[in-house]
């Protein structure tokens, strides 16, 4: 929708047993456009960062995160990089 709602941008993920009882999640990325959201990434940390592009993050408080800055310039890198796709074009 039009509406961000950060509680249920940080909601926990769905997960169940599947065959063999390997866990699936719902989901297992949260993607959020700098420019658009910033403020909600310094009011709950995570572990992981990845930042896409060249954005400025002076704002954001990166204490005890471990930050990856991805210098990609398609969404087709993007997939590359994180193992959605294993074709690089």
């Amino acid at each position: 929708g039009e509406h961000f709602e950060e509680s249920r941008f940080f909601r926990d993920t769905f997960t169940s047993k599947g065959a063999g009882g390997a866990v699936k999640r719902e989901f297992s990325l949260r993607m959020l456009r700098w420019e658009d959201h910033s403020a909600v990434l310094n009011n709950r940390k995570c572990d992981d960062l990845f930042i896409i592009g060249e954005p400025s993050c002076d704002s954001l408080n990166t204490v005890d995160v471990n930050v990856e800055h991805l210098a990609v310039t398609s969404l087709r890198e993007v997939k590359y990089v994180m193992g959605v796709s294993n074709v690089y074009e």
